[in-house]
């Protein structure tokens, strides 16, 4: 009769059912028999870490909220150099920051030209400036940008002027024919200059005062002056006889 014999606690017959290399073999199909279960659960219960879907849509903070502009123009005269300056206020975002920009348009163009942006938070005050360009007439625009939500206003017009040299005539020519057409009254509001189209308008600016009329004669003939005013257009300026003038050409 067979007596089985015990090697280290196992029997003979024991270690005959079980191969000695069985045992990686028996470990790689328990993998593979697992991978395909897993790989079912994913499918049908979604990808690990998704959000739940609770069907309703995420609220952006702040998406509601639209800017609203309130600005002036500090002076819209300015000497080319001096420049000029918008004050505002920018509400209806709350405390949050948005985005400003100071645009102008020059007379007679069509294009805007943004020349100073910011950024400023809601119910603060803010300023933004402008050194100036070529001296004549701007359209003055400020816009506040939130995302995709935004709003504009055109805060009138300023000037850009150069200082020039100016005398005026009158005393002795009423009567007297223009170089543009008509006669020249004591009523008459205009201006000689050498070179410039006749009708052409022209600012003027003194001290406080500030005046367009158009040229409608020509001169000064005396060196060292670029216009001759007429006397009405003396007066509405407060002008002396000669001197200094701002001008938009």
């Amino acid at each position: 009769m067979f007596t089985p014999t015990r090697v280290r606690g196992v029997s003979s017959c024991e270690k005959s059912r079980v191969p000695s290399g069985a045992f990686p073999l028996i470990i790689a199909l328990s993998i593979l028999i697992a991978t395909p279960i897993a790989g079912a659960a994913t499918t049908s219960d979604g990808p690990t870490g998704a959000p739940e879907q609770s069907g309703e849509t995420p609220i952006v903070k702040d998406a509601a909220l639209t800017p609203r502009l309130s600005a002036r123009l500090s002076d819209p005269r300015s000497v080319a150099g001096d420049g000029i300056r918008v004050r505002g206020k920018v509400t209806g975002i709350g405390r949050t920051k948005v985005k400003v920009f100071l645009t102008v348009r020059r007379s007679g163009t069509k294009t805007w030209k943004r020349v100073a942006a910011g950024k400023v938070r809601g119910g603060a005050k803010f300023a933004l400036g402008w050194r100036g360009g070529r001296p004549g007439a701007y359209a003055v625009r400020l816009a506040a940008v939130k995302g995709k939500k935004s709003d504009s206003a055109v805060l009138g017009k300023s000037y850009v002027f150069r200082r020039s040299h100016a005398s005026y005539y009158g005393p002795g020519l009423y009567g007297g024919a223009l170089a543009c057409g008509g006669r020249l009254s004591p009523s008459t509001v205009g201006v000689a200059h050498k070179t410039l189209r006749c009708g052409t308008k022209v600012t003027f600016n003194y001290g406080k005062r500030t005046v367009t009329a158009r040229v409608i004669d020509r001169g000064p003939f005396i060196a060292g002056r670029d216009w001759d005013l007429t006397a009405a257009l003396k007066r509405k300026l407060g002008f002396g006889s000669t001197g200094t003038v701002n001008v938009t050409h």
